[in-house]
């Protein structure tokens, strides 16, 4: 979060817009270093920092990253249109504008239906991994208007109660009262009831 953005944006936007430049790509890597490398010796120091600083030092990472990603694509876009374009032989094939049509049929020519499919071979592995481990937990969240209503697994509010009830003794207890739940399904998590 504290280096990554600079050379993100400098990479990513040089490969879309021509009209950047090497002094704005200096210029954004240069300010987002020393922006981190600030911001890492401020989160060290956090104890001793007031105000601005205190805040500069304290902010989640994750906020810092997307801060710091808008300076630099700033920066980025301020220097280089401050200075002259670059010419065309100097960026030619090195961005999606400038790229010519016999560096397009080369690429073309260096893969075939063959490399087509064992790609789609590897997403679909890919898929079939990823998508697993990233699915939401099992969790069921029931909020009966009646406290002394619990849902049908559950015997007590102690986390990590799961008791199975009878369908005859829940309706007792519950007679007259409504209960949402909403159940998340992942495959091979375990199930656990949390409160919203």
């Amino acid at each position: 979060a504290y280096i990554a953005p600079p050379i993100a944006v400098v990479f990513f936007l040089g490969l879309f817009w021509k009209r950047l430049n090497a002094a704005g790509a200096m210029s954004a890597l240069v300010g987002g270093f020393v922006l981190g490398m600030a911001r890492l010796v401020a989160e060290l120091n956090k104890d001793a920092l007031g105000g601005f600083l205190y805040w500069f030092a304290d902010v989640n990472f994750l906020y810092f990253a997307i801060l710091l990603t808008a300076v630099c694509v700033v920066l980025l876009i301020g220097v280089s249109l401050m200075y002259p374009a670059p010419g065309f032989e100097q960026i030619r094939g090195l961005t999606y504008a400038t790229t010519m049509a016999d560096d397009r049929e080369r690429s073309r020519a260096s893969w075939n239906g063959r490399d087509v499919v064992l790609s789609l071979i590897v997403l679909v592995a890919l898929a079939a991994i990823i998508v697993p481990l990233t699915t939401p937990v099992l969790v069921a969240f029931a909020s009966p208007p009646n406290p002394g209503c619990l849902p049908p697994t559950l015997t007590s509010n102690t986390p990590g109660s799961i008791t199975r009830r009878d369908s005859a003794s829940i309706s007792e207890i519950c007679r007259g009262s409504s209960m949402k739940v909403t159940v998340f399904v992942s495959p091979g998590s375990r199930c656990r009831r949390r409160n919203p």
